[in-house]
């Protein structure tokens, strides 16, 4: 119980939201590339953003983001962030954030193992907020540097994502 009241106090002192996104369109490219195919005809499947953070004053806040991508093929790709987001535009009904922050990576290959990266991400949001529901539209960029394996290298990600959320 000790161990959970620095989590319980940064949540109290801030004001958390939660959103949950997926990616409408991507583009990988790099050697991590032909690596998010099934096959050479068949894009990627899925791909979903979380975020869970809070605003620590009005207009700055710091969050966590999970980013998954599953090929329904070989290889599956986890990323997650932790970034910095300002909102330089608050009306009553509208918003526009941006953000940036480091990021690490694993590329799973479901029958060799794994390989992991280090980069970063950044994107630009637009949104609508009423009462506690939020929807929104997340253009991003994120790069990740794989040490070995098949997308060894610089790669680049980016896309733009639609979901909802909840503060």
């Amino acid at each position: 119980m000790i161990r959970l009241a620095p989590l319980a106090l940064a949540l109290g002192a801030c004001t958390p939201y939660l959103w949950a996104g997926y990616d409408a369109t991507s583009h990988v490219s790099g050697p991590l590339e032909p690596t998010m195919h099934a096959s050479p005809q068949e894009p990627q499947s899925n791909a979903y953003s979380f975020t869970l953070g809070g605003w620590f004053v009005k207009r700055v806040g710091v969050e966590a983001d999970p980013h998954l991508i599953d090929t329904s093929g070989q290889m599956n790709l986890a990323s997650a962030s932790l970034e910095l987001r300002a909102r330089w535009l608050a009306r009553r009904f509208v918003f526009s954030d941006i953000h940036a922050g480091p990021s690490r990576g694993v590329l799973v290959d479901r029958m060799s193992g794994y390989d992991t990266a280090s980069g970063y991400r950044a994107g630009a949001t637009v949104g609508t907020q009423l009462g506690p529901l939020t929807g929104f539209v997340d253009l991003y960029t994120a790069t990740l540097d794989f040490d070995a394996g098949p997308a060894a290298g610089g790669n680049r990600i980016s896309g733009v994502t639609l979901g909802l959320g909840l503060r």
